[in-house]
């Protein structure tokens, strides 16, 4: 499994892109955590929590 994640995060560029982090909790449970950054926002005042 740590050989298959080693793999997943060189290509996964979406992912690096996005400053996403893959954890694994259990066999066959992760979760995936991402800052929410003004980049990520469709319009230029939305609002976002500090």
């Amino acid at each position: 499994m740590e050989k298959l994640l080693e793999i997943y995060s060189k290509v996964n560029q979406f992912g690096k892109e996005n400053g996403m982090k893959l954890t694994i909790v259990e066999p066959g449970v992760i979760t995936y955590e991402m800052e929410v950054l003004s980049k990520h926002l469709a319009t230029p005042k939305t609002y976002m929590v500090e």
